[in-house]
């Protein structure tokens, strides 16, 4: 985003302390988040592959946007995103 389009994402910077919710919305607008180049810990993926075969569902709690995180839960499995 910042080779992109620098002015634009300095802006969303001076809204951070004040629009957090906002700012994460228009980056995930404007990025697309490489999932399988994502680390990932082998101890989680084993915890949500055993609820998934035990018949409990898996579910994503994050931080990040609705945008950025529907991808994520899709790739490790799990049931539902709360973002």
């Amino acid at each position: 985003m910042l080779t992109v389009a620098p002015l634009h994402a300095l802006s969303l910077l001076a809204l951070l302390p004040f629009r957090r919710a906002l700012v994460k919305r228009k980056v995930a607008e404007a990025v697309t988040l490489p999932v399988a180049s994502l680390p990932q810990n082998p101890q989680v993926a084993a915890e949500i592959e055993a609820a998934k075969s035990a018949g409990r569902a898996a579910h994503l709690a994050t931080g990040a946007d609705a945008l950025a995180a529907a991808p994520l839960a899709e790739a490790i499995g799990a049931n539902e995103t709360f973002a």
